[in-house]
């Protein structure tokens, strides 16, 4: 286990916490050309996709493409700068159109403010609302299970690069 002396209990994967995990994924992006605050903005929503225990495919995929990691952080930064004119924003994604949409929930998920995602019945859009004025309630486990391949994928330096 990693950053944590207890044992994995029930899922397949690995013990890492949430602060080393948080930091693992973001120097892993900045070690693919992520610039610092995406990179940052990817360790937090990688944390909060495992710690809601949402499937690993997404985050495999983004991994092996820093432009998701750039594009997802873009999108949520449109919509919190919208609400920052207004305090409140609300938006409907077009999941359909993302590579990664859960991924793209737990980005909006790991915000520091309230965020309301609903799920429509159709599977290709949802709908955010962020509230900056209000804190996230969420609570932050003190850690997660991540599958092996992900954390060894994080920990692999990207091709040309030095470790």
């Amino acid at each position: 286990m990693r950053g944590l002396n207890a044992m994995a209990i029930g899922q397949d994967g690995e013990t890492i916490t949430w602060a080393a995990l948080e930091a693992l994924a973001a120097r892993s992006a900045e070690a693919r050309g992520v610039a610092n605050a995406q990179a940052l903005r990817f360790g937090a929503a990688i944390a909060r996709h495992f710690a809601d225990r949402k499937p690993a495919e997404d985050v495999a995929r983004a991994i092996q493409s820093p432009q998701i990691i750039a594009d997802l952080s873009t999108l949520v930064e449109g919509v919190v700068e919208a609400a920052s004119v207004s305090r409140v924003e609300s938006r409907v994604i077009d999941a359909g159109s993302l590579p990664t949409p859960a991924l793209a929930q737990s980005y909006f998920r790991a915000l520091p403010c309230k965020v309301d995602l609903i799920e429509g019945n159709d599977t290709h859009q949802f709908a955010v609302g962020v509230r900056l004025d209000e804190p996230n309630g969420r609570p932050r486990p003190i850690a997660v299970i991540v599958p092996g391949d992900v954390l060894a994928a994080l920990e692999a330096q990207p091709n040309g690069s030095e470790g």
